[in-house]
């Protein structure tokens, strides 16, 4: 069984950068400053086990910040996902910090939990 985590429609996902170029040849302008986080929780019954990677993701660099934190703790799995970018104009020169954090944000990895039932 998957869990696609839910996102709101006006945050970082509504700006549909998903699939991003290697280069630029110009400065990227974002639609606003964002900070969004989300926190889920879930408890699994008795009889499943969370197959997805447990991760601890604190990324910081020139243009924002990003915490992706996958974790459990018997039969609850704790979720935060947390970007922050502090400028709307990303100079050629900070398009590849952009990138790496736009990059791990979208991966389906941290997007999708995988859980078996025995």
């Amino acid at each position: 069984m998957s869990l696609k985590l839910p996102s709101t429609k006006v945050g970082v996902d509504s700006w549909h950068m998903d699939l991003l170029p290697e280069l630029r040849t110009s400065a990227l302008e974002l639609p606003e400053k964002i900070v969004e986080k989300y926190t889920y929780a879930i408890v699994l019954p008795k009889q499943s086990k969370l197959v997805s990677k447990l991760v601890d993701i604190n990324k910081q660099n020139s243009v924002g910040r990003l915490v992706i934190k996958i974790s459990q703790s018997e039969t609850l799995v704790t979720i935060v996902k947390e970007i922050e970018f502090e400028k709307k104009t990303i100079e050629l020169d900070d398009y590849e910090s952009f990138k790496e954090i736009m990059d791990i944000w979208n991966n389906e990895n941290y997007n999708n939990l995988i859980f078996k039932t025995e």
